[in-house]
């Protein structure tokens, strides 16, 4: 499917491909609502393609591909990948997710994207069934880092099993994973309550809101206050 200016759009109902679909150059991809089943393979997002998932499902036969000059935006709904498939973030131009759930059973990787090849990462939740490679391949370096932005909600669950709160770490010191576009591990937390072999879970560590600062700077002062009348 292709042509400038063109749309596939679903708000309700279902939309089943059984070919391999192709996000060309010129086409805008919107799904918000219904389910949509993309079995015949992966999902390729050309250059120049446009997909945003709002709302409803989407389920692909394999993976996930955004080359470089597309977009993917996921701002809710649910979308999983197909068997032993991976989600290639390498696209340059502003890819991100700030909502909803994504489920990838192998690999989450940017090792295909260009220099500086960024995703941005504000909220929802990534699932990552992967026990290959611990299910992250070559974006263990700052040369194509996942971006969780200033404020990130997001979640990354590593649920396959062979996945270490060590490697989380040593993808964070390496750069693979940042904050604000900065190496920085001390702004996340990686847990594993179940311990060795179970769910490991990263997230930015939260941030105060208005409100917390605002407490803050009260009691702050009345302790000074307090001070001052003692003196």
């Amino acid at each position: 499917m292709s042509g400038t200016g063109n749309t596939f759009s679903i708000t309700s109902g279902a939309a089943n491909f059984t070919n391999q679909v192709n996000a060309v150059a010129g086409i805008s991809w919107s799904i918000a609502g219904g389910s949509t089943s993309m079995t015949g393979g992966p999902l390729n997002i050309q250059s120049g393609g446009n997909f945003t998932m709002s709302a409803g499902s989407l389920t692909l036969g394999g993976g996930l591909s955004l080359e470089n000059g597309s977009i993917w935006s996921q701002t809710g709904g649910t979308v999983t990948l197909g068997a032993d498939s991976e989600f290639d973030f390498s696209s340059l131009t502003g890819s991100s997710m700030s909502g909803g759930t994504l489920n990838v059973t192998k690999l989450l990787t940017g090792v295909n994207g260009p220099l500086g090849a960024t995703f941005s990462f504000s909220g929802g939740v990534i699932n990552d069934g992967a026990t290959a490679f611990n299910g992250w391949y070559g974006a263990d370096n700052a040369d194509h880092p996942f971006n969780f932005t200033s404020g990130s909600t997001g979640v990354i669950n590593f649920t396959g099993g062979t996945t270490s709160i060590g490697d989380v770490n040593g993808w964070l010191a390496a750069g693979g994973i940042q904050y604000n576009g900065t190496i920085s591990p001390s702004s996340f937390i990686v847990t594993q309550p179940g311990g060795v072999g179970t769910t490991v879970t990263l997230m930015a560590v939260p941030e105060p809101s208005t409100y917390a600062y605002l407490l803050g700077g009260l009691v702050i002062a009345g302790a000074f206050h307090r001070r001052r009348r003692l003196a």
